[in-house]
């Protein structure tokens, strides 16, 4: 595949065009993969989307249907999207749509079923990195780019004052931002290539929610199920990608659990089991709805951009996890240290 060239007439080609191509594919798995850790089925597919930008610089951006990465996974995803793009390991941003009722990849065996399970991921998602830049390869085409927002009222801030502690909840006078921020890169025909949404909410509705046979089922959540509506909408060959916003204390408004403290100081947590995947339903297609009016809002776009991509540290806060998730209690007390924290900053610059 030849990048950084755009198409005109029969097979002239113009350098230094703004090109864009986007893949979509699901990481499979079957019923003999299970049990995996706690996870016992699957309710709903896991997807890899995938977008190339090609312009004075080559970039991709990879989202996985996982709740989190290390710098290790992310550097093995990094470095077989090289073998198969020649982007510079620099130039690619890999992220994942943070759902919490996803397989956690252990960063390193301690057991043969961790093992298995460390094997069993890396190969099933790099087969489906594989198809999906492949897609995305083979659909590079000459694209408009676009900026907009909406609002969307579905997060709220799940930090609540107890008299243990802060715990989790709903905290209605807590802050939360509600803007939908959108990057939409469509064809010359208006045809959408591919839509970057951004929003302030974690995907856990179904964290940690059983069915009332005890089942823990895979799931994209709501997020998943808002992009798959997004694509639903503009067509079967649009690829929705969502990237987390600042969501470390941001919740879906409605969960499938919810936590209390009872007069012992005794934490119980309460589910709907099965009848919650309506709310990711619900909240998907809200949130759906909200890029759409944004998509449909954007005033201008742009073909003539350029690419820059900044790489600093920066030195934050941070409370180190000392324990389990499953012994953390409500707590007045934290402890904050200084990690270095890496960003990567894309830029684009269109006139």
């Amino acid at each position: 595949m030849a990048l950084n060239k755009k198409l005109k007439g029969d097979g002239e080609v113009l350098k230094d065009s703004f090109l864009a191509g986007a893949g979509k594919a699901k990481i499979v798995f079957s019923q003999d993969d299970f049990p995996i850790k706690q996870f016992t089925g699957i309710h709903d597919n896991l997807y890899i989307r995938v977008l190339l930008i090609d312009s004075n610089q080559r970039f991709a951006f990879v989202s996985i249907d996982l709740t989190s990465l290390t710098k290790d996974r992310i550097d093995f995803y990094k470095s077989l999207i090289h073998q198969l793009t020649s982007i510079d390991e620099g130039n690619i941003w890999v992220s994942v749509t943070h759902t919490f009722s996803a397989p956690h990849i252990p960063l390193e065996s301690q057991k043969d079923d961790e093992e298995k399970i460390i094997s069993m991921m890396l190969f099933k998602t790099s087969a489906a990195l594989r198809e999906a830049i492949n897609q995305a390869l083979l659909s590079m085409k000459p694209a408009d780019i676009g900026f907009s927002y909406s609002s969307c009222p579905l997060n709220i801030n799940r930090n609540i004052p107890t008299r243990l502690g802060w715990w989790l909840g709903r905290n209605d006078d807590g802050y939360s931002n509600h803007d939908v921020r959108t990057v939409t890169l469509k064809q010359e025909n208006n045809e959408i290539i591919s839509i970057l949404y951004n929003f302030d909410v974690q995907a856990s509705v179904m964290d940690n929610v059983s069915t009332k046979s005890g089942e823990l089922l895979i799931s994209s959540d709501l997020v998943g199920k808002a992009s798959s509506d997004i694509e639903n909408t503009f067509g079967k060959n649009s690829v929705a990608i969502f990237l987390p916003g600042s969501a470390g204390d941001q919740a879906p408004i409605f969960k499938g659990s919810n936590w209390k403290i009872m007069k012992n100081n005794r934490l119980v947590c309460s589910s709907i089991h099965e009848e919650a995947y309506s709310l990711v339903d619900q909240l998907g297609v809200k949130l759906s709805q909200s890029v759409q009016r944004a998509v449909f809002k954007t005033e201008k776009f742009a073909d003539n951009c350029e690419i820059k991509i900044n790489h600093y540290s920066v030195y934050l806060p941070e409370q180190r996890v000392k324990y389990s998730t499953k012994a953390l209690r409500p707590s007045k007390k934290y402890q904050f240290e200084k990690p270095v924290i890496h960003f990567l900053s894309l830029l684009i610059f269109c006139t």
